[in-house]
């Protein structure tokens, strides 16, 4: 699955939730766990930073508004973990390496955690990203900050990787 840096729209949405999970995951090993990436993980490292980063001439808005990422459009059918443990239908409408804007009538508040699970309904994978509410808006959705160590880093399984392409 290759990904040209430059696309937006015509990325295919599962390749985006794994090139997340991949930079979530990568980062997770060096910042969180200390450890040391291998020079092929390095260079992972490096090049999903350059699919996520924002173009600097685009950092013109107030500091306040501005991301560190670019978000990839995309709709996609996500689950989100309430409070009470279960998990409820939302819309994935937007993604980075750091967040995301999940559209849905009943957001969460304003600095509640959650996870994000998002379930390939062909093969029946699944991907869990820990988040915190970053911003809500009622009957509209919520902005999510990726917080943490992915799932697939503390099981173990974190094998596949979408190849990028150069745009």
């Amino acid at each position: 699955m290759a990904v040209a840096a430059g696309t937006t729209s015509k990325a295919d949405p599962l390749t985006l939730i794994q090139l997340c999970v991949d930079y979530r995951t990568l980062l997770g090993k060096r910042d969180d766990l200390g450890m040391a990436l291998a020079t092929s993980d390095g260079a992972r490292l490096v090049e999903l930073e350059s699919f996520f980063v924002r173009n600097a001439r685009e950092r013109a808005a107030p500091s306040i508004s501005r991301r560190d990422q670019q978000r990839r459009p995309l709709k996609l059918a996500a689950q989100v973990r309430a409070s009470d443990g279960d998990f409820y239908d939302a819309l994935l409408a937007d993604i980075s390496g750091t967040g995301a804007f999940i559209e849905t009538p009943t957001p969460l508040p304003t600095g509640a955690r959650t996870v994000l699970r998002v379930i390939e309904p062909l093969s029946g994978r699944e991907w869990r990203i820990a988040a915190e509410v970053a911003w809500a808006q009622p009957d509209k959705g919520m902005g999510l900050r990726f917080v943490g160590i992915p799932l697939v880093l503390r099981v173990g399984l974190h094998r596949s990787r979408p190849a990028l392409s150069a745009a």
